[in-house]
């Protein structure tokens, strides 16, 4: 599987991205928090972020990316953006 992401524009970005966000935390949790399985968003401005997923991610969450338009991707520099749904240790974490 390939890394997806989902492009958001306009003024809800921050509404939709939580949105996401927290779906994707509720499937990340119920399927046991798997280590390699993680969102990303990117430190765009206000008006606009694309949120990244990582191939663990995609497998996990197919029918919710799919539903949000996400996209196949190359994979991003991780080093450039926020960490927002990971397992941190055991623990699923929803930075």
């Amino acid at each position: 599987m390939p890394w997806q992401s989902v492009a958001f524009s306009g003024l809800d970005v921050p509404m939709k991205l939580s949105r996401l966000q927290s779906d994707f935390a509720e499937v990340h949790t119920l399927a046991g928090a798997p280590r390699k399985a993680k969102m990303y968003c990117s430190q765009g401005v206000e008006d606009s972020t694309t949120a990244y997923f990582s191939p663990e991610a995609v497998t996990l969450a197919q029918l919710l990316l799919k539903l949000h338009g996400a996209v196949d991707c190359v994979a991003p520099n991780i080093g450039n953006l926020n960490l927002l749904v990971a397992n941190s240790g055991g623990q699923r974490s929803n930075l």
